[in-house]
């Protein structure tokens, strides 16, 4: 599983399309040769080390850097 990042935007101006965003923490499983081989997308309450140590947990491998 690759590393996850997040973050909060501090801007008080909204760019792009959306309007109110979601937080979401996304991850990517790879190869050996770093090709992707699963991907996931959870939205998420908010990007809080636990909530995304939660998801890391139930959705990562227990050998996986």
């Amino acid at each position: 599983m690759m590393p996850i990042f997040g973050g909060v935007n501090h801007r008080p101006s909204k760019r792009g399309r959306g309007t109110d965003q979601d937080p979401a923490v996304v991850g990517v499983s790879l190869t050996a040769q770093g090709h992707p081989v699963y991907g996931f997308l959870e939205k998420v309450p908010d990007l809080t080390h636990e909530t995304i140590l939660d998801v890391l947990q139930r959705r990562g491998e227990p050998a996986s850097t």
